[in-house]
């Protein structure tokens, strides 16, 4: 399952799930293939602070994505909710500083602002 926002100049994965029975048999390679378009996509992780975050972030730079290196804390679901020390990984290659500040701009206020607060 994923949950990935369209805007006009690139593409937001919010969520990847892939059930445990289907795990290690393509399935999220297959989904990823098909969100890889001419588009940049950018997706929300977790810093790589243990094993499963960093198997997480390995098997993205294996699909082409790269993790930027600005600071990003993901906004609240929630009001008064606290916000969230992530990482953003881009394809397909590294994102500029303004462009970090772009898209994470779009991002803050089109899903979490819109959607969430």
């Amino acid at each position: 399952m994923a949950v990935c926002w369209d805007f006009k100049t690139f593409h937001f994965l919010e969520y990847l799930a892939v059930h445990a029975n289907a795990r290690g048999k393509g399935t999220g390679t297959t989904i990823m293939q098909q969100l890889l378009t001419d588009q940049p996509l950018l997706l929300e992780v977790q810093p790589p602070t243990d094993a499963i975050n960093e198997s997480r972030i390995r098997f993205y730079e294996r699909l082409g994505l790269c993790l930027n290196d600005y600071s990003y804390y993901q906004p609240p679901y929630q009001k008064r909710g606290e916000t969230f020390p992530l990482r953003i990984m881009s394809s397909p290659q590294l994102l500029t500083c303004e462009q970090f500040e772009n898209y994470t701009t779009i991002v803050k206020q089109e899903v979490y602002e819109k959607w969430y607060l």
